[in-house]
């Protein structure tokens, strides 16, 4: 999953390097030593993972802990669906306080900034016995967040009968009779056969789930994919509940069938789809099986690029790098499909292709001579009908953006420094992730080598965002940039990308009508941007403090829609199914530029 930038602007150097590095790692807490271990599984636990880090990273170091008397803390582990008791669940209590950000009075965002993790640091574990129940000793007084962790399991939806998952220990007073649920994940099985009915071996079947990257929603992957044995079975498990799409990727280039018939299974979305509009959607519930799933592979004809690559003198190249993606595509079953060609310098040969329309990128890796030397070049190819065998792709320079930042509004001229806390993200249209930006400069010029040809999106994030929000970004000819600029190898752009300092405050009450305060425990505030302001993403979420507010600022003037959600965890806000009944079921709330407004809000539960 995709790192949160809006987390990632807010962070300083050293705070960001180590939560990027432990995202990038998924990381976990060991219980018992407080060391980290690497866990494969569900991409989107990460979120939850992440979660645990930023929580971890504030606790009270260990033998400060241990100094103090304090209280037990004792109770169950439910499984949500049976009602039967789950064993060896690791319960972790992290210290839980209401943080305020100094400079703009925002308290308790989703992801507080944490201190650097001090030797010795360590929450408060338990593992459960075989009938569920947990007990921690010493607990000292305070506020703590209950985090559960289990294999193949995720915290459930906040019920009826059960605690919240904020707890106080006072006066050395026993907490006894907490109640816990975890929700079993879903697991998605079947088998997949060509047209004649055969098995086919070695296909990669994944779910795809719909994500914000940036301002557009994309497919991206939904967890790890499971490989079909020489049965054509797969099982894929551990699926967070949500909605996906079911895709599946047969091993095409250099497979028997291509050399021996010219023939080749061609890559779909389930149950016959080559786009995300027309594959069916699957629905799913915690704990649900959906069984018996069905996918028989078309057989195609295996088409083949043939061509050669030259360098700007005239030379051909004698390595590269050659990129394959679908052309006009959101889904990318070919996507990195990576070719080194060294046996026949410059020559490009790539057989075993479904039919389609592709866009090939090569990058020319550069000589002993000059390993620096950098090269790009482009092409899109038709293979619907028929094979391309007079290819030619010329190398150019990189493609180059350059541009300035502005800071306009009242107090603009003092507003300077703040330049030195602006980053940039740059992330061709199709891709996931981005690159970061070189060092801006005190006077906001900036310049980054784009690579390739194609259309690229610019995001906004570092410190300033603390003041600062965007709000355009216009290219040299005045055009409005903020869905991408088109650049192309061996040319340049140039964009001017403007910052305002009159951002709005919103501060958000909890509404306690209905409903008592601690029933409903850790509690977020969710602010929707459907208009996808320039620059600034479309769902912003907070994190309730201890007196029930959350802030948001600085907030581009416009039209919104905020809600509340009441969830154990940020894995549930990550659902892209909820995040848009938070836009159908959200209030309006209309800003103004340098307004500060206050909200009572309730919320919207997560069933």
């Amino acid at each position: 999953m995709a790192f949160p930038l809006e987390l990632a602007g807010r962070l300083s150097a050293p705070e960001r390097n180590f939560v990027m590095a432990a995202h990038n790692m998924q990381c976990v807490p060991r219980a018992r030593s407080g060391t980290f271990r690497r866990r494969s599984g569900h991409a989107a636990l990460g979120w939850i993972r992440l979660f645990t880090l930023f929580v971890i990273a504030g606790s009270v170091p260990a033998q400060e802990a241990s100094a103090r008397k304090g209280a037990a803390v004792e109770g169950v582990i439910l499984n949500a669906l049976t009602g039967e008791p789950v064993r060896r669940a690791e319960v972790l209590l992290v210290p839980w306080r209401s943080r305020t950000d100094p400079d703009t009075g925002a308290a308790a965002r989703l992801f507080p900034p944490p201190p650097m993790p001090a030797a010795g640091t360590a929450p408060l574990a338990a593992v459960t016995a075989a009938d569920g129940t947990f007990r921690l000793e010493n607990v000292p007084e305070g506020t703590y967040r209950v985090l559960l962790q289990r294999q193949s399991m995720t915290p459930d939806v906040m019920r009826p009968g059960f605690s919240p998952w904020l707890i106080e220990v006072k006066g050395g007073a026993p907490v006894r009779g907490l109640r816990y649920a975890l929700a079993p994940l879903a697991v998605v099985s079947g088998r997949v056969v060509d047209e004649e009915d055969e098995p086919v071996q070695g296909v990669l079947v994944s779910l795809l789930r719909q994500t914000w990257v940036d301002r557009w929603l994309r497919w991206t992957p939904g967890g790890p994919p499971a490989t079909t044995d020489d049965r054509g079975e797969f099982r894929i498990s551990g699926i967070l509940p949500g909605r996906y799409i079911l895709q599946a990727l047969p091993p095409t280039a250099g497979s028997m069938m291509t050399a021996q018939s010219g023939r080749v299974h061609a890559p779909l979305l389930y149950p016959n789809a080559q786009r995300p509009e027309q594959a069916q959607v699957l629905t799913l519930a915690p704990g649900q099986e959906l069984r018996d799933i069905r996918i028989r592979l078309p057989i195609v004809p295996a088409r083949s690029i043939r061509g050669q690559a030259m360098l700007p003198d005239g030379r051909t190249a004698e390595q590269l790098i050659l990129t394959i993606r679908l052309a006009d595509s959101e889904w990318q079953p070919q996507m990195m499909r990576q070719t080194r060609l060294r046996p026949q310098p410059g020559k490009i040969h790539v057989e075993g292709m479904p039919p389609a329309r592709y866009e090939l990128s090569a990058t020319y890796l550069g000589t002993p001579d000059n390993p620096r030397l950098t090269l790009y070049a482009s092409a899109e190819v038709d293979l619907t009908e028929r094979d391309v065998e007079d290819l030619e792709l010329h190398f150019r320079p990189p493609a180059v953006l350059r541009g300035r930042i502005v800071v306009e509004g009242p107090d603009a001229e003092n507003a300077g420094p703040w330049l030195q806390q602006v980053g940039l993200m740059m992330r061709a249209y199709y891709a996931e992730y981005g690159r970061p930006l070189a060092q801006i400069g005190p006077d906001g010029a900036f310049q980054m080598e784009a690579g390739h040809s194609g259309r690229y999106v610019l995001s906004v994030t570092g410190q300033a965002l603390n003041q600062l929000y965007p709000a355009a970004i216009r290219t040299s000819f005045g055009t409005d940039a903020k869905d991408g600029v088109v650049l192309a190898e061996g040319s340049s752009e140039q964009v001017t990308i403007t910052l305002r300092t009159d951002g709005a405050r919103l501060t958000v009450i909890r509404s306690s009508a209905g409903k008592p305060a601690e029933a409903c425990a850790p509690w977020f505030a969710v602010l929707y941007d459907p208009a996808r302001r320039v620059l600034g993403p479309v769902f912003s979420i907070r994190e309730m403090d201890s007196a029930g507010q959350a802030v948001f600022f600085p907030v581009a003037p416009g039209e919104y829609r905020l809600a509340g959600a009441c969830a154990a965890d940020g894995t549930r806000l990550a659902d892209l199914s909820y995040l848009e009944e938070v836009a159908r079921e959200g209030i309006p709330v209309r800003l103004k530029a340098g307004e500060q407004t206050t909200v009572e809000l309730r919320e919207i539960p997560l069933d």
